[in-house]
């Protein structure tokens, strides 16, 4: 390299603090492509996703020899808030290229099926995951959770689908059942349930696997305390669905001390259905938002509480605090 092109290059480097590598003349190289990689690993160990995805755009020139570059473009336009669609395009781009170093194709179709859930476009996501699974190495990787996430994708795909098509509930209840078996540990399964049973009138065949779930809370609560509120609606036992509801929301479910514990806003609706809220206690602790938290509410669970309001005066209060709201 002539010295004079070499000064510009590490002008550049200093600069942006990654080199200018893909306007240099050395596109399609492969290691320099990994170069580019490991620059922007380097950025996201330090939190720095914006440096990251600045450095993986310039290197979109390697897109054709690394599928690592865009898979972790893809990555970092997630940690950047881009849209859906950009992210996509990164993890698929990867996905056809089919040249992994450090990633690979399981890992692509992971995110990959989480987009095309967000996006709502479940049968792609379905053939998505379908695909992972085929991926997955036969030893398996090194931690051995590709399956059980593969199947929580599935079950929030079929849980969506069964909204609106009556055939697929019956395949999420069988998916539940299977994850139930093959994952005793993984809490996906009991929450992706409790929202799936929330807005049904359960039938014998509900019932049936809401049973085996209720007995499984007890043994993931500590893992996951987000299961008390979520699984209050459906037990029995009022005194127990109250115990649940304020152990959760007093954090006594919670295995890590440390930080101010602030309880999930759709936990307002249980507890005020059971008691434990008075309905302007319930109408403040919808309308507080923690330092640096976005002032954004759930139409679903304004409308919930206000059906839970026992007076007059807790509905005024609804009202007047909704129409002064500025999130």
């Amino acid at each position: 390299m002539k010295p004079i092109i070499a000064l510009i290059l590490l002008g550049v480097f200093c600069v942006t603090g990654f080199p200018a590598l893909a306007d240099s003349g050395a596109r399609g190289d492969a290691a320099i492509a990994e170069k580019y990689v490991i620059w922007a690993e380097d950025a996201i160990a330090a939190g720095q996703w914006t440096r990251a995805r600045a450095a993986l755009e310039r290197a979109s020139d390697f897109a054709d020899v690394s599928s690592d570059v865009s898979y972790l473009l893809a990555l970092a336009r997630v940690h950047t808030n881009d849209n859906r669609g950009s992210v996509l395009r990164a993890v698929q781009q990867a996905i056809r290229t089919g040249r992994w170093s450090r990633y690979s194709e399981m890992q692509a179709r992971l995110l990959e099926a989480e987009q095309l859930i967000a996006m709502r476009r479940y049968s792609q996501a379905l053939n998505s995951i379908a695909a992972g699974i085929a991926a997955i190495p036969a030893a398996g990787s090194v931690d051995g959770n590709e399956r059980a996430e593969f199947a929580i994708l599935y079950l929030a795909a079929m849980k969506n689908m069964s909204e609106t098509d009556s055939a697929a509930s019956g395949e999420f209840r069988r998916a539940v059942q299977e994850a139930l078996e093959l994952f005793p540990r993984d809490p996906g399964p009991l929450r992706f349930f409790f929202c799936y049973a929330r807005n049904r009138r359960p039938d014998g065949e509900d019932l049936t696997l809401m049973d085996q779930v209720l007995k499984r809370l007890p043994f993931l609560i500590e893992q996951a305390p987000e299961l008390a509120w979520m699984a209050a609606p459906f037990i029995g036992d009022t005194e127990e669905a109250r115990r649940l509801v304020a152990g959760y929301r007093s954090g006594s479910f919670r295995t890590r001390a440390g930080g101010n514990f602030i309880p999930n806003k759709a936990s307002i609706i249980p507890a005020l259905n059971l008691g434990l809220l008075d309905d302007f206690d319930a109408i403040d602790e919808l309308f507080f938002f923690a330092d640096g938290a976005e002032n954004i509410l759930d139409k679903d669970i304004i409308v919930e509480t206000g059906d839970l309001l026992r007076s007059d005066e807790g509905r005024d209060r609804l009202i007047q605090r909704l129409l002064s709201f500025t999130g």
